[in-house]
């Protein structure tokens, strides 16, 4: 095959740009010229693929670009075959030329090679379609390649999304639990505890309770990420499989390419769209989820010592916060001594002021709250 270098032109050179911008070494437009762009590309190829540089294009940098290419197409043979003939179809055309040179000359005596010229130039013409031809289904085939795997890259986000959704759920319940033991605490703390205990008891539930007023608003907002999530996820496989439909149009005869060329972009972009919408979709349910944790940790910390913080003793406080009975408790070394009421007394005392020491003390063991 000839040696394709600097300074040459063709459609073997748009082939060549084709095949490396496809792998992603030549950022340059498709034009045919072999300039300083398409040279750095061939030396960055040459030397990743350990067969250079060396100067020009060869049969071993051909055979390696086709390898290269394997993963993306299955029609390597074929594409080698082609590249021989255009191959061809170049030293045809310059041979012809040569040939139309000297019918110039002698152009009565041309006329036979003129119809072999035409012929040939025809032939340059199909080899010349056909180039191009396949290099566009190159790069469908290597833009469906990265639109499936933006796809199934979204796919997995929305499984993350799913999962975080779900936990943030999942502590909701956990809170809502730990608020309702919270309360049956301190119903147990107002029949066995004071009064001052009880209210501060109370009063952290209280604090819990106002921590978490954000919960229903978080799930609800967590739902409606995850929702539309799973949308931009559904969105993403529907581009990938018109993507793939299109592919297999554009190897059918007589199909307008460019047209393909045109969807199959169109398609990508939506993938690329529906990837990006859901990764700042998932960032948001997943600071979601640290609110919410954080959320749990604080009302775990309020309530886990309930019960435990012991309000003051009764002795030091003010009278007026307990019933008359605990006032007269806390002053009852100050009463005289009497003995207990008779079995045979029936006089009932006008007011506790009335009623002797002993008979305050069974009263106040009676009213006193368990502790």
């Amino acid at each position: 095959m000839t040696i394709l270098v600097k300074g040459s032109q063709g459609y073997l050179i748009k082939l060549l740009q084709s095949y490396l911008k496809v792998l992603r070494y030549y950022p340059g437009e498709i034009d045919g010229n072999y300039g300083n762009q398409t040279q750095n590309a061939v030396d960055l190829f040459q030397t990743e693929v350990k067969i250079g540089p060396k100067e020009g294009v060869d049969d071993d940098t051909w055979n390696a670009l086709v390898k290269c290419l394997e993963p993306i197409t299955n029609q390597s043979l074929e594409f080698k075959e082609f590249v021989k003939q255009v191959d061809t179809a170049q030293v045809a055309i310059k041979n012809i030329q040569a040939q139309v040179a000297d019918a110039k000359k002698f152009v009565e005596a041309a006329k036979n090679e003129a119809i072999a010229t035409q012929e040939a130039k025809n032939a340059a013409e199909a080899a010349k379609n056909e180039a191009e031809l396949a290099s566009a289904r190159l790069l469908i085939s290597a833009s469906v390649v990265r639109l499936k795997e933006t796809a199934r890259q979204t796919r997995l986000i929305c499984d993350e999304a799913v999962a975080a959704s779900e936990n943030i759920q999942k502590m909701q319940g956990q809170i809502d639990e730990i608020i309702k033991t919270a309360k049956e605490n301190v119903t147990q703390i107002r029949l066995s505890s004071p009064k001052s205990e009880a209210d501060n008891a109370y009063q952290v539930v209280a604090n819990a309770e106002k921590r978490v007023e954000a919960v229903q608003e978080i799930v609800k907002n967590a739902e409606s990420l995850k929702l539309k999530i799973e949308e931009q996820a559904d969105t993403a496989l529907k581009a990938a499989q018109e993507a793939e439909t299109q592919e297999k149009k554009a190897a059918i005869v007589n199909q307008n390419i460019a047209e393909i060329q045109n969807a199959v972009t169109v398609q990508e972009k939506a993938v690329q769209d529906a990837e990006t919408t859901t990764k700042e979709a998932l960032k948001a349910i997943q600071s979601d989820q640290q609110t919410i944790s954080d959320l749990k940790a604080k009302v775990e910390e309020d309530v886990k010592n309930l019960g435990n913080n012991k309000a003051p003793s009764p002795l030091l406080v003010e009278p007026s916060n307990f019933s008359p009975l605990w006032d007269l408790f806390n002053h009852k070394d100050n009463l005289p001594p009497t003995p207990p009421p008779t079995e045979t007394s029936n006089q009932q005392p006008d007011s506790l002021t009335n009623t002797n020491s002993s008979t305050l003390m069974r009263l106040f063991e009676l009213d006193k709250p368990a502790r």
